[in-house]
């Protein structure tokens, strides 16, 4: 009687290649999924950030008279150049913009970063964030500490805003005017309000990144992106006349 014997050849080469075009084929399904998914997910938690914000600012002006941080001379910065503190004491006290939130009203300073940031100097850990630089500057030498979010684009940066001559309008966003274009999301921005709510403004077809990447951040049509932040505007409409006077 025979007994039945198992084979010890193996694979022959063509099943290999037969499995590794499979799995290649799925990979090439899957993986745009994957990378779909892991950015909603970052846009999801940049969008709680937001929201934070908005409400710390709300808590904020409760507690100073309807008034809300000064925002420095640039919109993304949590404090001052050329001044270095000394202790942590220094540091916070020297806060301005959305700097001024921690630690009273936000108590985790990732909530001043956006995940999706692709600009190593706007991140947490980058060379001029808040992991490197607070509360002693280890590798931003005379700069400010930055933050992902441009805080109050269209304000003076020497003049305290009273929440409510803003009306309703963008308070802080993640969409940078930097001449550099796109830098967080790419098919739109996150944006908090006068009220304290965050909500997406789309731009699928990044006109305004594209438009913003060809001049740098105190460009005029700057303020009018941010104007289209502020209203919900669709960035391919054009704005009302009333809207644009002075700018």
């Amino acid at each position: 009687m025979k007994k039945n014997r198992v084979s010890d050849q193996g694979f022959t080469l063509i099943e290999l290649l037969v499995v590794v075009a499979i799995i290649a084929i799925l990979a090439s399904l899957l993986l745009p999924s994957l990378a779909l998914a892991k950015e909603r997910a970052k846009r999801t938690e940049c969008l709680n950030n937001l929201h934070q914000q908005g409400i710390a600012l709300l808590m904020y002006a409760g507690d100073n008279d309807n008034k809300i941080p000064l925002r420095g001379q640039f919109s993304y910065a949590l404090s001052p150049d050329g001044i270095l503190p000394r202790s942590e004491e220094q540091a916070i006290a020297l806060m301005h913009g959305l700097g001024q939130l921690y630690p009273h009203y936000i108590k985790e300073p990732k909530s001043f970063y956006c995940p999706s940031m692709k600009h190593e100097n706007l991140t947490y850990y980058g060379p001029y964030g808040w992991n490197n630089n607070f509360p002693k500057h280890t590798t931003g030498a005379q700069n400010g500490i930055n933050n992902g979010y441009i805080y109050l684009y269209n304000s003076w940066y020497d003049q305290i805003n009273d929440l409510s001559e803003l009306g309703f309008a963008a308070m802080s966003a993640d969409a940078f005017a930097l001449g550099i274009g796109f830098l967080s999301h790419d098919t739109g921005f996150n944006v908090a309000y006068t009220d304290g709510h965050a909500a997406w403004f789309p731009d699928k077809n990044q006109v305004i990144s594209r438009e913003s990447s060809t001049h740098g951040s105190n460009h005029p049509n700057n303020r009018l992106w941010w104007i289209h932040l502020s209203t919900g505007i669709r960035p391919d409409v054009a704005l009302p006349e009333e809207m644009t006077t002075g700018i």
